[in-house]
């Protein structure tokens, strides 16, 4: 109160100072009420006069990789003065970071809320294995002169960033469930994140996989490579707004391929000459796998398993065993025997996830004729008539000796003629053989002449005339083809045509068509026009490749015939329901049941190019079995419960095959729960079985009893229609019991 004095003159005299920290307002009111009262208020103006200061020190937690930019944590001052002023308005900097590496600054300050961040050089270069523990010293200063500061030190402790990117997941195609499945779990570096996936193609693509509260991630059902052989999505971390705390990750899904496609190959036709040279490269079987093609599964196989016609010999060609070139392997071909050939090349894979798998390809093969042929006489011995002119010019000389020509008659070449150069005797021989049908006589004209020309005046004007007759020689008819071959789908309708045969008769007898071979009765043919129809359903499950014979008989003659190959191929057609393979129609599994157990079946198809890979299921509501799929070709009959009865219980199962549409085939699948093995039945089988016995020796044998068969009391079991008891008879070798143990018999 005594700083403050009222002059008589009106003066307020202040004796001493003011501290605005202390009271920035007086009101001071007059002590005695004369006038008044007079209110006078003092505002107290601010000086800068106190340094900001900072708290107790920090630690902070810095994660490898930060954000650049995103605070992890900040430091604060205070300043007493007016905070309106720029006396209390601070500004903060890093004067030093120890260790510094290089003169790179890994962090970085907001000048004015304190908050402290990574550099770009801190975000790439902080890593806890290089240092764990960074420390700055941190200026704080006010705005107004004299600019009084204050200074702080903060610890920063570095740790791994668990927001990373999860190496690469590999997952098998048609992996067995149970589904979802946990591949993989991403982790925010604070609890409390909500995590989401999301596909880094379009917003609508549905992800097979799903991501709960913890960050592990799941797969939710079987992968197929062939549809899709890799996954890219993203995982984020989510606050409570649903906003990124952090840069998604990407989260990379390889899907293995295991061997669920057998390859595929189109039929070829290649041509080849008749001389063609043994190595000789004829054309490539092209054959195409849809899994992996880095891996053995696509690594195809080729192998010729059949040639026909055999003739002349087999094995006329070869196949390279991986590249599938087909080339001349040994012997000749020859247009006249075999005018084209079928080879049936087996092409396999070589996977060994499930099995091996192959396919049939066909390959026909024509003969293409060359000019091969030259013209041949018969036998020079062979002589049909001598004949003989005379000249009388000096002998043994050019004036004398004698030629003999054909001038007429023989249009053919037929015939020729030789001289005797001794006697001047001509040998009038066939040049090429006669065909009655042909020609049946000739009238040959024969000049004699000499080598030398006559002299001036001399004509020439010596001719013969010989006139042979053909003699008639009865031949069999031929076929114009030496083998015949088509290929048709089995169950084509009856009365289908297949083909027309044709033979001829040099005689030009009329013929008449039979079918001399025919095992399954699956054909006829039209005896006068030689066309062949089906004459019964043919199935090429019972037989993919069919062979005949046709004969062609001259008809009121000599009955000559000829015979001649026809090769039927039967296409495959998806005629046959999908079912069970018959090594598995008897499964079985323990009872009591204890645990889910599992039982594999295998499913087959007649339809060997529509059969695999399979699907498989089973009727939802089934409240006993489920259905677990593992490849193209097995599959599990897994148990949903424990509550199973001692019987055989009947499995509805439900195959597809792979044509489009599916073709499906229903299956009951009888499934023993048992105490007793069935021969050749398919299972699972505890390999020990504890029972409790009811009473035992007072001192059994503490040692090994050898080779012991007898019957045995097992004990006593408790099922769900009561106590039973449970006698069998095993041999045991050896059987360790012990006094106070359970006995444990391997079944």
């Amino acid at each position: 109160a005594n700083r403050f004095q009222v002059f008589p003159n009106g003066w307020l005299i202040l004796n001493g100072t003011l501290d605005r920290e202390q009271q920035a307002f007086i009101l001071l009111k007059n002590a005695e009420k004369l006038i008044g009262p007079i209110i006078i208020s003092i505002k107290v103006v601010d000086v800068n006069d106190h340094r900001p200061e900072f708290g107790e020190e920090k630690e902070g937690i810095v994660r490898q990789h930060s954000r650049p930019g995103r605070p992890f944590m900040y430091v604060n001052a205070t300043d007493l003065d007016d905070p309106l002023t720029p006396n209390a308005k601070l500004e903060y900097s890093i004067f030093r970071q120890l260790p510094m590496h290089n003169g790179v600054w890994f962090f970085q300050i907001d000048s004015e809320t304190g908050e402290i961040s990574t550099t770009d050089e801190g975000t790439k270069q902080l890593n806890p294995e290089d240092e764990q523990k960074y420390e700055l010293l941190i200026k704080v200063k006010d705005s107004a002169p004299p600019f009084l500061d204050g200074t702080t030190a903060v610890s920063i402790i570095v740790k791994e960033n668990l927001w990373q990117d999860p190496k690469r997941v590999n997952i098998v195609e048609h992996s067995p469930g149970p589904h979802p499945r946990t591949i993989v779990k991403v982790q925010w570096n604070n609890p409390g994140a909500i995590y989401e996936l999301r596909s880094k193609e379009r917003s609508n693509f549905k992800l097979p996989f799903a991501v709960d509260s913890y960050g592990n991630i799941s797969v939710t059902k079987p992968l197929d490579r062939e549809e899709r052989d890799e996954y890219v999505f993203l995982a984020y971390a989510l606050d409570n707004q649903r906003n990124a705390l952090e840069e998604p990750l990407n989260i990379h899904v390889t899907v293995e391929d295991i061997n669920d496609n057998a390859p595929v190959c189109e039929p070829a036709t290649f041509e080849v000459q008749e001389n063609e040279k043994l190595g000789s490269s004829i054309g490539n079987v092209i054959a195409t796998d849809r899994d992996d093609p880095t891996s053995e599964n696509s690594l195809l196989k080729y192998q010729i398993v059949k040639q026909w016609p055999t003739k002349p010999q087999d094995s006329l060609f070869s196949i390279d065993q991986y590249v599938g070139n087909i080339g001349r392997n040994q012997g000749n071909l020859q247009k006249h025997e075999a005018s084209h050939y079928n080879l049936t090349i087996l092409v396999s894979d070589n996977g060994i996830n499930p099995e091996e798998l192959s396919t049939e390809c066909i390959v026909q093969i024509i003969v293409i004729d060359i000019n091969d042929q030259i013209p041949v006489f018969v036998k020079t011995e062979v002589i049909l008539i001598k004949i003989q002119a005379t000249d009388k010019d000096e002998p043994s000389t050019g004036s004398s000796e004698i030629l003999y020509k054909i001038i007429s008659g023989d249009n053919r070449g037929s015939f020729k003629i030789t001289t005797d150069v001794r006697t001047n005797e001509g040998s009038v021989m066939l040049a090429k053989p006669l065909d009655f049908e042909t020609q049946q006589s000739y009238n040959l004209i024969i000049i004699a002449e000499n080598p030398e020309q006559l002299v001036d005046g001399k004509k020439y004007n010596s001719t013969a005339t010989l006139n042979f007759m053909v003699e008639d020689v009865h031949e069999p008819p031929y076929f114009l083809n030496s083998s015949y071959q088509l290929s048709i789908h089995e169950n084509s309708k009856v009365g289908t045509s297949l083909l027309k045969v044709e033979a001829l008769d040099p005689e030009g007898s009329k013929l008449s068509y039979s079918i001399t071979s025919d095992p399954l009765s699956w054909v006829k043919i039209n005896a006068q026009s030689g066309e062949i129809f089906i004459n019964k359903e043919m199935d090429r499950e019972t037989e993919s490749k069919y062979d005949i014979k046709v004969t062609a008989t001259e008809q009121g003659g000599s009955f000559m015939s000829s015979t001649v190959d026809v090769a039927i191929f039967l296409l495959d057609i998806n005629d046959n329901d999908p079912r069970v393979s018959d090594g598995f129609n008897k499964l079985f599994t323990c009872f009591p049941v204890m645990k889910e157990e599992k039982m594999i079946f295998k499913a087959a198809d007649f339809d060997s190019q529509y059969g695999f890979p399979f699907t498989f299921s089973i009727d939802g509501s089934n409240n006993d079995w489920k259905l677990e799929k593992i490849n193209g070709s097995h599959a599990y009959i897994v148990t949903k419960h424990k509550r199973y009865e001692q019987k055989v219980y009947e499995v509805p199962v439900k195959i597809f095959d792979n044509d489009e549409p599916p073709r499906s085939g229903d299956s009951r699948l009888p499934v023993q729960v048992d105490f007793k093995v069935l021969p050749g039945s398919h299972g699972t089988i505890r390999k020990r079985r504890e029972f409790h016995p009811m009473s035992w020796p007072t001192n059994p044998p503490n040692k090994i009893v050898h080779s012991l068969t007898q019957w045995l009391f097992l004990g006593y079991y408790f099922a769900q229609t009561g106590w039973r008891f449970l006698f069998t008879k095993y041999t045991i070798n050896p059987l360790f019991y012990r006094q106070g143990k359970h006995l444990a018999i391997s079944r």
